[in-house]
């Protein structure tokens, strides 16, 4: 039985499905105008790009997550659009030079939420990576522990579902829900309409 694939234009040295246009993209889904990819899915105009989902147009990326444009020379973003050599970061826009930082907009050369002359953000930088180098951290995308959201909240528990002795064996956390008698009722201060 041959499987049906969706696949258009030119398709060279690829696998996967939905391709068009694209060359040497190895288990990528719904992607298009690429060249250079492994693991990626739904996205249009990458180059060099690796375990990358929702984005596109963008070169050198690697685990980022809705990034549209993706910065370019990017590692372990969320949510981060445009730009140049932004790493471990969450919602950043059009910045250059950050690393692990959040809520930024055309910023340079930022640690942690903090700006630095380039000369000290390149210091800074190479320590950092090199320590996370040395304890196995570096590429690797953020550990599920540090999440904010317990394990039974997110979609993972619906797809991958686990009890809770699974999930705190794990080091990870789990969410009680809260009882009905703590959700407080309150009104709309423009209409006087109450919600909860």
């Amino acid at each position: 039985i041959h499987h049906y694939r969706n696949q258009l234009g030119r398709i060279e040295q690829s696998s996967g499905d939905y391709l068009r246009d694209v060359n040497q993209a190895w288990e990528c889904f719904d992607l298009e105008q690429a060249d250079h990819c492994r693991y990626v899915r739904n996205m249009i105009k990458v180059k060099d790009a690796m375990d990358c989902e929702y984005g596109g147009v963008g070169e050198n990326g690697y685990q980022n997550v809705e990034t549209y444009p993706m910065p370019q020379h990017s590692m372990c973003t969320y949510g981060s659009y445009g730009g140049n050599d932004v790493y471990y970061s969450h919602s950043v826009m059009n910045s250059k030079y950050v690393f692990g930082s959040g809520g930024i907009k055309k910023g340079m050369y930022i640690v942690f939420n903090k700006q630095y002359s380039e000369a000290d953000y390149q210091t800074l930088f190479e320590k950092i990576k090199a320590h996370m180098q040395q304890t196995g951290e570096w590429g690797q995308y953020f550990p599920i522990k540090t999440s904010l959201f317990g394990y039974n909240e997110t979609n993972a528990q619906h797809w991958y579902p686990l009890t809770k002795a699974d999930v705190e064996k794990r080091g990870w956390r789990w969410q009680e829900p809260l009882p009905a008698s703590t959700v407080q009722s309150t009104s709309c201060t423009q209409c006087q309409r109450p919600f909860k």
